[in-house]
């Protein structure tokens, strides 16, 4: 896993404030309203593609996404409290070691579901 820069994570920040204002002031003029989603997960270890990256650690998965008529945006993240490495004698303090961007539309015609996305690992 590679670590997040300062300046990615504040650009993620950013995004995500402009998300919801965005959101919200769609929302003040039309009878569909915006839905918002956190939530946070508390796991024992997180596998990706078959390969550990945690041993004896939690590891904390926030999740925010905006859904909109279709459209919607979601970030996720891992933060692990004890990262793992396989070299003899590294001790690693916590790190988020991943933030995941998902922008999808889905439409529903008649009884078939279509849908686009795009996720920046």
């Amino acid at each position: 896993m590679r670590n997040v820069s300062l300046t990615a994570i504040t650009g993620l920040l950013l995004l995500l404030l402009f998300m919801v204002s965005a959101s919200i002031a769609l929302a003040e003029g039309e009878e569909e309203k915006p839905t918002a989603d956190f939530n946070v997960a508390t796991l024992t270890k997180y596998v990706s593609r078959g390969v550990e990256s945690t041993r004896d650690s939690i590891v904390i998965q926030p999740s925010f996404s905006v859904t909109y008529k279709g459209l919607c945006a979601n970030v996720w993240g891992n933060l692990d409290t004890k990262p793992y490495s396989s070299a003899p004698g590294k001790n690693y303090s916590a790190a988020w070691t991943e933030t995941d961007l998902t922008l999808s539309y889905s439409k529903t015609f008649g009884a078939a579901n279509a849908g686009v996305g795009y996720v920046y690992y």
